[in-house]
């Protein structure tokens, strides 16, 4: 639990330094979101984790903090469900922008959501996420976990 609260109070404050330091123009949104990532999976995962990231530069601009919220969010689930038991700790983050939408992709390679799961923290954290944005974002896979966001570009 302590892990958890740490990871999120570290990903708001690498949010808030980049936010103070710039303007969180495209180069910053992959800087900061690798940063992000490897900071999270240090910080609570059960042992070693295999990261594959492919971050496009997308103009999130102050979005970024939602983002890297989900982010830390998908990567404490996986920490706490698919790295649990499974051997293969591996993940994948992929932000592309897509017809003037952004879509992050995000894989783990676990057993999956259990059928009747309860609605957690992680779960307010998304739809608020998709519907602040006017997006949505599902969930499948069947020998992973896929959650696919996809959310309307803020607006300069």
């Amino acid at each position: 639990m302590f892990g958890e609260v740490e990871s999120r109070i570290r990903a708001i404050s690498l949010i808030h330094e980049q936010l103070t330091g710039s303007h969180a123009t495209s180069p910053e949104t992959v800087g900061y979101l690798t940063e992000l990532i490897d900071l999270t999976v240090k910080a609570i995962s059960p042992g070693p984790v295999q990261t594959d990231l492919q971050i496009d530069p997308v103009p999130l601009g102050t979005a970024l903090l939602d983002v890297g919220s989900v982010v830390v969010e998908l990567i404490s689930n996986s920490a706490k469900h698919a790295f649990a038991d499974a051997q293969n700790h591996r993940l994948s983050v992929r932000l592309t922008e897509v017809e003037g939408y952004c879509e992050l992709t995000y894989t783990d390679y676990g057993p999956g959501v259990a059928e009747g799961t309860r609605p957690g923290l992680g779960t307010y954290v998304f739809e608020s996420t998709v519907q602040k944005y006017h997006g949505s974002y599902s969930v499948g896979g069947e020998d992973r976990n896929v959650f696919v966001f996809r959310f309307g570009l803020p607006t300069a």
